[in-house]
Formats: C-alpha cells, sequence, structure tokens
C-alpha cells in the first residue's frame, strides 16, 4: 500500500511540473512575439460575399462593379447584365 501511495503521488508530481513547464514556456514565447512587435503573425484578410452566388472569397481577389463584390469577373458580368435588362 505505501508504494501505491508514493507512486501516486510522484505521478501527481510530474503531471503538476510538466504543466508548470508548459505554462512557463508559452509565457516565454508570448513575451517574445510581443517583443517582437507581432513578427511572423499572419494577419486574417477580410472576406466578402459575392453579390452572384454568396461564395466568400477575399477582398483583394474580389472583382467590384456597381458598388458590390464578386468572386470573379463572369458574376460582375451576369450580374451587370441582369441589371440592365431590369431596368428597361
Amino acid at each position: 500500500m505505501p508504494r501505491l501511495l508514493l507512486l501516486l503521488v510522484l505521478i501527481f508530481a510530474a503531471v503538476w511540473l510538466w504543466k508548470r513547464w508548459q505554462r512557463a514556456l508559452a509565457a516565454v514565447q508570448a513575451t517574445r512575439t510581443a517583443a517582437s512587435g507581432g513578427a511572423g503573425r499572419r494577419l486574417s484578410e477580410p472576406m466578402v460575399a459575392c453579390a452572384e452566388c454568396g461564395t466568400f472569397s477575399p477582398a483583394s481577389q474580389s472583382v467590384s462593379a456597381a458598388g458590390r463584390s464578386f468572386c470573379c469577373g463572369e458574376h460582375a458580368d451576369r450580374f451587370l447584365q441582369r441589371q440592365r435588362s431590369a431596368q428597361r
């Protein structure tokens, strides 16, 4: 029985030390990232929905026409043609 109790205490201590080491390592990495001004940190790009099909695409790759965003030039043309035919 005393050996079992000693084994449980050793396992508990090992797990506690492991978790404490992991937290300390994460804190050091966070400090380094903050000190470098977030270098290497990838910022997300805003996504916009296509007015024709509803597909989301990055704003830098979208096509803008008539004040709306589209996933491709074909959808922009199709939308503009529908708008022109509706005005007639």
